[in-house]
């Protein structure tokens, strides 16, 4: 599993009732992010997806861009980029074992 808050440089929280693990599949691997809480679980069509706009000094390396749902902006956050190649081979690694 990977914690999300250290991956974005926040603080470390103790884990509660809201803390989730939400799973993906991330270049051919499913893993496992921990998240502070999820609010709901939607399905965004890729072509309501725009590109990120400019966000002021926010790093936006991982953002894939904003989705639109209704009268909400979503922030579309891409999972392939939130490892390096190196971090893909170990996973990749540990998943053959």
């Amino acid at each position: 599993m990977i914690g999300l808050r250290r991956r974005f440089g926040l603080d470390a929280s103790e884990a509660d009732k809201r803390t989730r693990i939400v799973v993906a599949e991330v270049n051919g691997n499913v893993l496992g992010f921990v998240v502070d809480q999820v609010s709901e679980v939607l399905r965004i069509a890729s072509d309501t997806v725009e590109p990120p706009p400019r966000l002021g000094n926010v790093d936006r390396k991982y953002v894939q861009g904003i989705g639109k749902i209704q009268d909400r902006l979503l922030i579309v956050i891409d999972p392939s980029l939130l490892f390096d190649d190196g971090e893909c081979a170990a996973f990749a690694a540990a998943a053959s074992a």
